[in-house]
């Protein structure tokens, strides 16, 4: 995906084939239908020096506004997408904090994008500020504070 974003091709060079074609073909799809959101820069290192938490994003966006999007994989097993689970609520808002910090800009929304490694499906959906605010100050934040105190810190 990355490799499609920034030079417009990607080629399949895995034992996977199977698997990385229906995410590819997935992730064209998703392009197909969704032509509103433009896609501009993928693989991005944030940190965030308040948090103290370091992460990649997957992609930088445009839907008339900045956004991130963030890829997952799935499969669809007896569903006709895969499943979007809480846990990528909680850390694509981490993303759009981190990287709101680290480059000082105030973006309000970000999307997940399921691609489905079984079938040719994806799930989208679009996380608003209130849900990245809520997610990060009450989901994030404390999994990161336990994280921290494991670890001695």
């Amino acid at each position: 995906i990355q490799a499609h974003i920034e030079e417009g091709k990607a080629k399949i060079e895995t034992q996977y084939a199977e698997e990385v074609k229906n995410a590819l073909d997935s992730f064209m799809k998703f392009k197909k239908e969704h032509p509103e959101i433009k896609l501009k820069k993928a693989e991005m290192q944030i940190t965030s020096e308040k948090h103290k938490f370091n992460g990649t994003l997957d992609c930088l966006g445009n839907d008339g506004e900045e956004v991130l999007v963030d890829w997952k994989t799935g499969e669809c097993k007896d569903d006709i997408e895969p499943r979007i689970f809480p846990e990528h609520i909680y850390q694509v808002g981490a993303y759009v904090k981190g990287y709101n910090e680290q480059e000082k800009k105030d973006i309000q929304k970000a999307y997940i994008v399921v691609l489905a490694k079984d079938a040719v499906s994806y799930n989208l959906r679009e996380i608003g500020r209130i849900e990245i605010d809520a997610t990060f100050k009450r989901v994030f934040l404390p999994a990161l504070s336990i994280y921290y105190y494991q670890k001695g810190r």
